[in-house]
């Protein structure tokens, strides 16, 4: 039988995580996990297409904390912070920040598939501190529509325990210089080939 699209992309948020994690590491692995994205989509005839994008994550303590402070309530924010409100940021680095780390980005690379009209996060893992009450999906697929995203666009999702996802597709493409991109086939291709190989086990 057959899989159709929406079970490949199913799938694949649910068994390819321990493959991508046999081949990169847990941390700064958002290029080399959208190359392998597209790749596999690509062997299955679901075209996806890499986009550059910022992202913040707050945990629902920090949420509170800026719903109070709109509301104009005076809000301590150091104590709010001791308190476990908490954020992490990709793409907001200053270039003072990424010296010395080597082969840096200052962003984070999604796919999107087009005939879905959603987004894969396919190294959303990064993202999670569960320490600060933030536990995410380790691959996550989101809804954002037939409209590719261009720069400036943003979207908002709310995730497991009141965290909250910020994306803003952004107007930096240096991640094709990347050797996680650029390389890609040399360093990534069996990782495609097993992944591929669990998604038909799957049918």
């Amino acid at each position: 039988m057959k899989l159709k699209r929406n079970q490949i992309l199913d799938l694949y948020a649910v068994r390819a995580h321990p493959w991508l994690m046999r081949y990169m590491a847990p941390k700064r692995h958002c290029v080399a996990a959208t190359w392998v994205t597209v790749a596999v989509l690509k062997r299955f005839n679901i075209a996806a297409e890499p986009v550059p994008m910022k992202l913040r994550a707050l945990n629902a303590k920090l949420v509170d904390a800026i719903a109070r402070h709109e509301r104009g309530e005076e809000v301590d924010w150091e104590a709010e912070s001791r308190d476990g409100a908490w954020e992490v940021q990709i793409g907001y680095n200053t270039p003072d920040q990424l010296v010395g780390i080597p082969d840096a980005w200052n962003g984070h690379l999604v796919a999107y598939v087009p005939s879905r009209g959603v987004l894969i996060d396919a190294s959303l893992s990064q993202v999670s501190r569960p320490h600060k009450e933030m536990v995410l999906p380790e691959i996550a697929i989101f809804a954002v529509g037939r409209k590719a995203p261009m720069p400036g666009d943003a979207y908002t999702f709310e995730g497991p325990g009141g965290v909250v996802l910020y994306y803003e597709a952004i107007d930096d493409m240096d991640w094709r210089v990347m050797r996680d991109w650029a390389r890609g086939d040399a360093r990534y291709r069996q990782c495609v080939n097993e992944i591929c190989d669990e998604l038909t086990r799957s049918k």
